[in-house]
Protein backbone atom coordinates (compact mmCIF):
# COMPACT_ATOMS: atom_id res chain seq x y z
CA UNK A 1 0.00 0.00 0.00
CA UNK A 2 0.75 3.02 -1.14
CA UNK A 3 1.58 6.56 1.38
CA UNK A 4 0.35 9.49 0.28
CA UNK A 5 2.48 12.45 0.81
CA UNK A 6 2.10 14.21 3.82
CA UNK A 7 0.31 18.03 3.01
CA UNK A 8 2.39 21.04 2.67
CA UNK A 9 2.43 22.81 5.70
CA UNK A 10 3.17 26.53 5.30
CA UNK A 11 5.72 27.86 8.37
CA UNK A 12 5.50 30.78 10.04
CA UNK A 13 7.91 32.81 7.60
CA UNK A 14 6.02 31.58 4.63
CA UNK A 15 2.56 32.63 6.44
CA UNK A 16 3.99 36.23 7.29
CA UNK A 17 5.81 36.68 3.74
CA UNK A 18 2.37 35.63 2.34
CA UNK A 19 -0.10 38.14 4.63
CA UNK A 20 2.18 40.76 4.07
CA UNK A 21 2.08 40.54 0.21
CA UNK A 22 -1.59 40.42 0.28
CA UNK A 23 -1.75 43.52 2.51
CA UNK A 24 0.82 45.63 0.81
CA UNK A 25 -0.84 44.43 -3.20
CA UNK A 26 -4.63 45.75 -0.69
CA UNK A 27 -3.65 48.78 0.46
CA UNK A 28 -1.76 49.77 -3.27
CA UNK A 29 -4.94 49.34 -4.46
CA UNK A 30 -7.01 50.99 -2.40
CA UNK A 31 -4.83 54.19 -2.53
CA UNK A 32 -4.72 56.72 -5.28
CA UNK A 33 -2.68 55.15 -7.47
CA UNK A 34 -6.14 53.70 -8.84
CA UNK A 35 -6.49 57.58 -10.08
CA UNK A 36 -3.89 56.82 -12.76
CA UNK A 37 -5.91 54.22 -14.21
CA UNK A 38 -9.50 55.19 -14.25
CA UNK A 39 -12.60 52.36 -14.48
CA UNK A 40 -14.92 52.14 -17.68
CA UNK A 41 -18.01 52.89 -15.83
CA UNK A 42 -21.56 51.59 -17.25
CA UNK A 43 -24.97 51.86 -15.98
CA UNK A 44 -25.70 49.03 -13.66
CA UNK A 45 -28.13 48.30 -11.27
CA UNK A 46 -29.29 50.92 -8.65
CA UNK A 47 -29.99 50.71 -5.26
CA UNK A 48 -26.87 48.50 -4.59
CA UNK A 49 -25.91 48.41 -0.74
CA UNK A 50 -22.39 47.00 -0.89
CA UNK A 51 -20.92 48.16 -4.15
CA UNK A 52 -20.60 51.07 -5.02
CA UNK A 53 -20.66 52.56 -9.15
CA UNK A 54 -17.09 51.33 -10.23
CA UNK A 55 -17.18 48.09 -7.89
CA UNK A 56 -20.37 47.31 -9.76
CA UNK A 57 -18.86 48.45 -13.13
CA UNK A 58 -15.54 46.22 -12.36
CA UNK A 59 -17.43 42.88 -11.80
CA UNK A 60 -19.73 43.48 -14.49
CA UNK A 61 -16.96 43.27 -16.34
CA UNK A 62 -15.47 40.16 -14.50
CA UNK A 63 -19.12 38.68 -15.09
CA UNK A 64 -18.97 38.70 -18.79
CA UNK A 65 -15.26 37.34 -19.10
CA UNK A 66 -15.97 34.87 -16.88
CA UNK A 67 -19.03 33.29 -17.47
CA UNK A 68 -18.67 33.09 -21.13
CA UNK A 69 -22.63 32.90 -21.87
CA UNK A 70 -22.93 30.77 -25.22
CA UNK A 71 -25.22 32.83 -27.44
CA UNK A 72 -28.32 32.27 -27.49
CA UNK A 73 -28.50 32.34 -23.12
CA UNK A 74 -29.47 35.12 -20.89
CA UNK A 75 -26.61 37.83 -20.48
CA UNK A 76 -24.81 38.26 -17.25
CA UNK A 77 -26.26 41.83 -17.23
CA UNK A 78 -30.35 40.42 -17.93
CA UNK A 79 -29.97 38.67 -15.07
CA UNK A 80 -28.43 41.04 -13.07
CA UNK A 81 -25.52 38.91 -11.82
CA UNK A 82 -23.67 42.05 -10.03
CA UNK A 83 -27.53 42.88 -8.51
CA UNK A 84 -27.44 39.61 -6.98
CA UNK A 85 -23.63 39.15 -6.16
CA UNK A 86 -24.83 42.55 -3.88
CA UNK A 87 -27.50 41.43 -2.10
CA UNK A 88 -25.75 38.31 -0.88
CA UNK A 89 -23.12 40.14 0.18
CA UNK A 90 -25.22 42.57 1.68
CA UNK A 91 -25.57 39.56 4.44
CA UNK A 92 -22.82 39.18 4.88
CA UNK A 93 -20.39 40.89 7.56
CA UNK A 94 -19.01 44.01 6.99
CA UNK A 95 -15.82 42.89 6.81
CA UNK A 96 -16.38 40.50 4.23
CA UNK A 97 -18.06 42.93 2.17
CA UNK A 98 -15.00 45.24 2.63
CA UNK A 99 -12.43 42.38 1.18
CA UNK A 100 -14.37 41.96 -1.79
CA UNK A 101 -14.50 45.14 -2.68
CA UNK A 102 -10.85 45.55 -2.00
CA UNK A 103 -10.26 43.07 -3.90
CA UNK A 104 -12.23 44.43 -7.31
CA UNK A 105 -10.24 47.09 -6.93
CA UNK A 106 -7.62 45.44 -6.86
CA UNK A 107 -8.02 43.55 -10.02
CA UNK A 108 -9.03 46.87 -11.98
CA UNK A 109 -5.80 48.23 -10.99
CA UNK A 110 -3.14 48.51 -14.29
CA UNK A 111 -0.53 48.40 -12.06
CA UNK A 112 -2.49 44.90 -11.36
CA UNK A 113 -1.84 44.22 -14.98
CA UNK A 114 1.93 45.24 -14.98
CA UNK A 115 2.78 42.84 -12.27
CA UNK A 116 0.69 39.98 -13.90
CA UNK A 117 2.18 40.25 -17.23
CA UNK A 118 -1.55 41.31 -18.61
CA UNK A 119 -1.46 44.27 -19.89
CA UNK A 120 -0.84 48.21 -18.04
CA UNK A 121 -4.51 49.74 -18.58
CA UNK A 122 -7.36 48.98 -15.76
CA UNK A 123 -9.25 45.96 -16.53
CA UNK A 124 -12.90 47.56 -17.66
CA UNK A 125 -10.92 49.65 -20.16
CA UNK A 126 -8.87 47.01 -21.67
CA UNK A 127 -9.68 44.55 -24.92
CA UNK A 128 -11.92 41.11 -24.44
CA UNK A 129 -8.22 39.26 -24.81
CA UNK A 130 -6.65 41.51 -22.58
CA UNK A 131 -9.88 40.74 -19.93
CA UNK A 132 -9.47 37.14 -20.58
CA UNK A 133 -5.23 37.27 -20.20
CA UNK A 134 -5.84 38.93 -16.90
CA UNK A 135 -8.12 36.31 -15.25
CA UNK A 136 -6.13 33.82 -16.51
CA UNK A 137 -3.10 35.55 -14.69
CA UNK A 138 -4.70 35.71 -11.86
CA UNK A 139 -6.50 32.10 -12.12
CA UNK A 140 -2.47 30.87 -12.83
CA UNK A 141 -0.82 33.31 -10.42
CA UNK A 142 2.19 32.37 -7.85
CA UNK A 143 0.56 35.57 -5.13
CA UNK A 144 -2.00 33.16 -3.56
CA UNK A 145 -4.03 36.36 -3.17
CA UNK A 146 -4.68 36.83 -7.02
CA UNK A 147 -5.80 32.85 -7.10
CA UNK A 148 -7.62 32.89 -4.19
CA UNK A 149 -9.09 36.39 -5.75
CA UNK A 150 -9.86 34.54 -8.72
CA UNK A 151 -11.64 32.02 -7.39
CA UNK A 152 -13.88 34.04 -5.42
CA UNK A 153 -15.01 36.61 -8.42
CA UNK A 154 -15.66 32.86 -10.63
CA UNK A 155 -17.48 31.24 -7.80
CA UNK A 156 -19.76 34.26 -6.94
CA UNK A 157 -20.24 35.35 -10.64
CA UNK A 158 -21.49 31.92 -11.67
CA UNK A 159 -23.54 30.87 -8.65
CA UNK A 160 -25.60 33.90 -9.46
CA UNK A 161 -25.82 33.53 -12.70
CA UNK A 162 -26.70 29.85 -12.36
CA UNK A 163 -28.80 30.12 -9.92
CA UNK A 164 -31.36 32.43 -11.52
CA UNK A 165 -34.16 30.79 -13.49
CA UNK A 166 -33.97 32.51 -16.37
CA UNK A 167 -30.46 31.03 -17.13
CA UNK A 168 -31.82 27.61 -16.46
CA UNK A 169 -32.75 26.64 -20.15
CA UNK A 170 -29.99 27.77 -21.62
CA UNK A 171 -28.26 25.04 -20.18
CA UNK A 172 -30.68 22.66 -20.00
CA UNK A 173 -31.81 22.65 -16.67
CA UNK A 174 -35.72 22.06 -15.94
CA UNK A 175 -35.84 23.32 -12.63
CA UNK A 176 -35.76 21.61 -9.33
CA UNK A 177 -38.90 18.86 -8.84
CA UNK A 178 -42.40 19.69 -8.59
CA UNK A 179 -42.66 20.72 -4.79
CA UNK A 180 -39.54 21.83 -3.95
CA UNK A 181 -39.51 25.13 -5.69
Amino acid sequence: MEESPAPHLLTRRQLVKRGAVGSLLLLVAGGGVSYFWPTSRRGGPSGLSVFDETEASILAAVADVVLAIEPGAPSAESVGVVGRVDALLARSPADVQRELRRLLRLFENGLTGLLTGSGWTSFTAASGEARRRRLMAWEMSRISIFRTGFQAMKRLTAACYYSCPAAWAAIGYPGPPEGLS
